[in-house]
């Protein structure tokens, strides 16, 4: 009741002191002229001076009587208020009295200098600058969900702010002008600050037929303009890059939306292979799938190539308990082998042996004489106890011993890398092993599909 009366006796006193300068015209949601005012959105206020002492004034009211803007007339129509001229400074203002808007024209009424607009909770939406109608510099603009809008609806909107941003003050978007056409790189981005958009345009329109996507961590991923499909480049050489972690050197990729970083060792626990650590992250807005068996390892040394084997998971887990069963087998063998002797001691005992006699001939005649001798006697004894302690040592031995395969093996298989889906934001860490073969001179290939694309690692073997 207040606003209504307060806009009743700001229409009285006008009415009055200059009743013939004075008009009333109502505008319904997009100020498009209405006859009356129940047909209104929007009232406008207008007074007309020939004066120079009384500048020429409208006021646009809520039609439930909040203050909408304010602004200098210089025509005003009836049928269109977009269509009027207005000079100078101007402000609007939401239903609640807060500032959505100032800027202000020239003297030909084109929009001209700085521009301002809120957030109705005060904080900057947008901060641009126009040169007689025509918008300049860096252009930023996003709409209200939160996500980035199509391009072609970004450049038909033609949203008249250099710059906007979301209302918590992040920007949503940028791009540069140039007679109002947007060229160089636009910039989109999210609310949550997980990303954005870049797009390489031209005239206004867009240079390419995709997109790049950029992630928080600077992975750049391209797609086509509705973000549905990837649109991935060929891995060459010159996109491998490399890096150290945790004392190891790693080769990785970083493109496509793909992380794929590969380090490869020789190992000869149970026997001697080629073992690579892998690591792939999936940095694009779709799940794929990771197959172990479509992974390729060869020697190649000039015109020679030499296949390896890689194995799967399934494959090397029965390949290594085959290799644990033998030696578990021949550990056993030794083990045993051992234990033949045990509980079983020999004792010598050696010396001289003297005796004495007399012997007579057949003349008759007698003789004495003394004798003497070395000789050594061996005796055997047999212990129940030792043996069976021997026995124990061994079977404990051996069962240790094949305690310890068993849990290498396990450890093998829960390391060994496995066929997955790879889900958006996921990674998959692990192994994969392949035949040994080491030939000097020769280099090492692994060439690793993701995702529709090949990427190749290589490394010298020249020790």
């Amino acid at each position: 009741m207040k606003k209504s009366l307060t806009l009743t006796f700001l229409f009285f006193c006008l009415s009055n002191v200059y009743s013939q300068k004075v008009d009333t015209l109502y505008y319904d949601s997009n100020f498009k002229g209405v006859p009356i005012k129940s047909f209104a959105t929007f009232m406008s206020i207008v007074y007309m001076s020939d004066n120079p002492n009384y500048p020429n004034m409208e006021k646009t009211f809520y039609i439930t009587g909040e203050l909408q803007g304010e602004f200098t007339p210089v025509f005003i129509d009836k049928f269109d208020l977009n269509k009027s001229k207005f000079i100078g400074k101007y402000t609007t203002y939401y239903k609640s009295g807060k500032k959505r808007s100032e800027g202000s024209y020239n003297d030909t009424s084109l929009s001209h200098g700085q521009y301002i607009e809120y957030y109705e909770n005060g904080n900057s939406k947008g901060i641009g600058n126009y040169n007689n109608g025509l918008l300049e510099g860096e252009m930023k603009t996003f709409y209200e969900s939160g996500k980035p809008n199509e391009i072609d609806e970004f450049i038909d909107n033609k949203i008249q702010n250099s710059t906007v941003y979301y209302e918590n003050g992040n920007i949503k978007g940028k791009a540069t002008f140039v007679n109002e056409k947007i060229n160089g790189t636009m910039y989109q981005y999210y609310e949550d600050g997980s990303g954005h958009l870049e797009t390489e345009m031209q005239d206004g329109n867009p240079k390419f037929e995709y997109v790049t996507y950029v992630d928080k961590n600077g992975n750049r991923t391209k797609y086509d303009k509705n973000l549905e499909n990837i649109i991935a480049d060929d891995p060459t050489a010159n996109d491998r890059k490399s890096t150290i972690s945790n004392g190891k050197n790693f080769y990785y990729y970083q493109m496509n939306g793909i992380f794929i970083a590969v380090d490869i060792n020789a190992v000869n626990e149970i026997d001697k292979f080629w073992e690579a650590s892998l690591v792939i992250g999936n940095n694009t807005n779709k799940p794929f799938t990771f197959e172990t068996n479509q992974i390729i390892c060869y020697l190649e040394n000039g015109d020679k190539v030499e296949s390896l084997k890689v194995y799967t998971s399934d494959e090397f887990s029965a390949l290594v308990g085959k290799k644990i069963r033998r030696k578990s087998f021949w550990n056993s063998v030794g083990e045993n082998l051992a234990t033949m002797n045990a509980g079983t001691t020999t004792s010598t005992t050696s010396g001289y042996v003297n005796s004495a006699g007399v012997a007579v001939d057949n003349q008759g005649y007698a003789a004495a004489g003394i004798s003497s001798s070395y000789g050594s006697v061996s005796n055997k004894t047999y212990s129940g106890a030792a043996q069976y302690q021997a026995n124990q040592t061994a079977r404990q031995n051996a069962n240790q011993y094949n305690e310890q395969l068993e849990q290498y093996k396990q450890a093998l298989d829960q390391g060994y890398l496995q066929s997955n889906t790879i889900n958006p934001g996921e990674s998959i860490t692990g192994n994969v092993n392949t035949k040994y073969i080491f030939k000097k001179g020769s280099q090492l290939i692994l060439k690793i599909p993701v995702n529709g694309k090949i990427y190749g690692f290589s490394w010298n073997l020249n020790k």
